[in-house]
């Protein structure tokens, strides 16, 4: 399945070797490439929980990166405004993501409930692509 993935995705495939990893290895997922701002904000937090040094950290970066396809601003920036109207309000920082998936018409894979409060994107959790594909 093709999906625009939630940079909490990509957070919990770095913290343990769960659900999210092994689903992120199975799917055809993109991100925009500003979101990786979201994963260096809690690269600290992401080191202690999964007892990384920071070498550690940028090698299972860059595998866990290595399937995904990094999406530049100026593919979707012509859907910010319309991301923007449906985001404001709920969580502005995930407007990108909405962009990116009304230009790709594809879902969002996010355990984020901000998303479930709009209806303009399909919206899948790691429990229900792990229940329906894995």
């Amino acid at each position: 399945m093709f999906m625009v993935v939630d940079v909490n995705i990509l957070i919990a495939a770095l913290v343990r070797d769960g659900a999210a990893r092994r689903l992120l290895m199975m799917h055809t997922c993109c991100l925009p490439e500003t979101a990786l701002r979201g994963i260096d904000k809690y690269s600290h937090y992401i080191m202690e929980k999964a007892h990384l040094t920071p070498s550690g950290f940028r090698e299972l970066l860059v595998r866990v990166l290595a399937p995904i396809e990094l999406v530049a601003f100026a593919e979707y920036e012509h859907r910010m405004k319309e991301a923007g109207d449906i985001m404001n309000k709920i969580d502005p920082g995930d407007t990108q993501f909405v962009a990116l998936c009304l230009h790709r018409n594809m879902p969002v894979w996010s355990d984020d409930n901000d998303f479930q409060r709009q209806n303009a994107v399909k919206v899948f959790t790691t429990k229900q692509i792990f229940s329906r594909f894995a």
